[in-house]
């Protein structure tokens, strides 16, 4: 596998890791799933359902959505090392920040260039003139 397709193949799992992430937030904040027991509340309504049927769907869903959130783990561990050599072998340190943010964290031009003072459009350039580089390579 070439070098673009591993930093591509890494950031779809980063991406899709966080979108299971904020399925499962949604799930026990806006649902009004079981919650977990933080304490005794001592005024207002109690949390969660009082309902044993919404209550076992809501705890199938939570465990089918870790269980997707740990295979898609799973998958990215196979991709580490090589993305790790991958970003070790950059040598310009804005150039490997920006790539790492990009692809590892899953970070968008424009946040990247919040982050490092830089403009998006700049952000851009010098992601895909690294893009350039290593598709070039043999």
């Amino acid at each position: 596998m070439r070098k673009r397709e591993i930093l591509e193949q890494y950031r779809d799992i980063v991406l899709e890791i966080k979108s299971l992430e904020r399925q499962a937030e949604f799930l026990t904040r806006d649902i009004g799933g079981p919650k977990p027991i933080r304490g005794m509340q001592l005024t207002g309504m109690p949390r969660g359902t009082n309902d044993p049927e919404a209550a076992a769907l809501q705890t199938i869903e939570d465990e089918n959505i870790i269980h997707d959130i740990h295979m898609k783990m799973q998958e990215l561990n196979m991709y580490l090392d090589e993305f790790c050599r991958i970003i070790e072998s950059i040598s310009i340190r804005r150039t490997r920040n920006i790539i790492r943010d990009y692809y590892a964290s899953g970070m968008t031009d424009e946040a990247i260039a919040a982050d490092q003072g830089l403009s998006a459009s700049r952000v851009n350039q010098i992601r895909l003139d690294y893009l350039k580089e290593i598709d070039n390579e043999k």
